[in-house]
């Protein structure tokens, strides 16, 4: 009757569940050990390499070393700081639209509009997009996985921002409160876009899309 409660722990790249966390790193070593052979023991996220690892272990902390003498503001991280350090900086402006980014990376991001190069392309159906963060939401798609969850109801999305959206929408006060805290949502069983390419070139459980499906589901699904 005890095994009825026992949590599951998902393998982020496959979906299998386990009742151990130990089960689970061995079955991901075994299985998925070419392209992640570094797991988390306790999320059980698998890295390619140790540093990965090492620096994804930190998501389970409060730990944030690397401070600005800006502001204050303090990260896990030195390259978000660096990144970070950007906006105190002078704004950098697009010659194609005159929009002012605050930030390297948001402005590298930003120009992604006005090209028309379409780098990050699905093995499993031959669509290409210009991020590689589209990529990602159009394999898990594939897959039919709802890794998103809601923090404060049961319902799962298959994109970060769709998840985002639902709890602007449907829970303000408890988001409003939980980001006032500092806290920060951990979304677990996630699959890195590494795990989802291997398994589309395979096209091992992938499911097609529809047009309408847009390679990522709807963004605004509540």
């Amino acid at each position: 009757h005890m095994a009825d409660h026992q949590k599951l722990f998902s393998c982020p790249q496959c979906d299998e569940k386990f009742e151990r966390k130990g089960t689970l790193g061995n079955h991901i070593r075994n299985e998925h050990k070419f392209s992640s052979p570094f797991v988390c023991e306790a999320c059980g996220e698998a890295l390619r390499t140790k540093k990965q690892l090492k620096q994804h272990m930190l998501t389970h902390t409060d730990y944030t070393p690397f401070v600005c003498k800006e502001c204050g503001k303090s990260f896990k991280e030195k390259y978000r700081l660096k990144r970070h350090l950007e906006i105190h900086g002078d704004k950098l402006i697009c010659t194609e639209c005159g929009k002012q980014l605050s930030c390297r990376a948001t402005f590298n991001s930003h120009m992604l509009v006005h090209s028309d190069k379409m780098p990050h392309k699905c093995d499993y159906c031959g669509r290409a997009f210009k991020r590689a963060k589209t990529l990602k939401y159009h394999l898990i798609a594939h897959t039919g996985l709802r890794p998103y969850s809601c923090d404060f109801c049961d319902k799962t999305f298959s994109t970060g921002s769709s998840c985002r959206f639902h709890k602007k929408t449907m829970h303000p006060v408890e988001l409003a409160a939980l980001e006032a805290s500092g806290a920060k949502a951990y979304t677990k069983n996630v699959p890195n876009l590494d795990a989802l390419r291997a398994v589309a070139r395979t096209g091992q459980n992938f499911i097609p899309l529809t047009s309408k499906q847009n390679g990522y589901g709807n963004l605004k699904n509540i």
